[in-house]
């Protein structure tokens, strides 16, 4: 609770909301400890620019895609691609994340 009530949040809930929906995507037990936190804040600040400023924003329709893409096929390969699996570390169902996989060009694997 200290890690997270210790850092700051500039989008508030939404952006917790976010980072916990995340962590729990890759986590592969059933506790979240401090280090999983702590590698999800290094990956947002590379992520939001806070490393460095981005040269050409995409559309926000283009930055939500790219993001959604990416932590599929993070959590499919955390799972070794069990679609099952994933699906319900991402809190989807297995046909949702089916239809997810076909958008994006993805393979059992998590690789385009």
């Amino acid at each position: 609770m200290s890690a997270l009530s210790g850092r700051a949040w500039p989008g508030n809930v939404r952006e917790l909301e976010n980072a916990v929906a995340r962590v729990l995507a890759l986590s592969e037990g059933g506790e979240i400890g401090v280090s999983a936190l702590a590698a999800d804040e290094s990956t947002t600040r590379e992520a939001s620019g806070a490393a460095g400023p981005k040269t050409s924003p995409g559309t926000m329709r283009a930055e939500v895609a790219a993001f959604e893409r990416g932590l599929v096929e993070r959590t499919l390969a955390a799972t070794g691609g069990n679609q099952s699996e994933a699906a319900r570390r991402l809190g989807v169902t297995r046909m949702t994340l089916i239809e997810k996989m076909k958008r994006y060009g993805l393979r059992r694997g998590g690789a385009a």
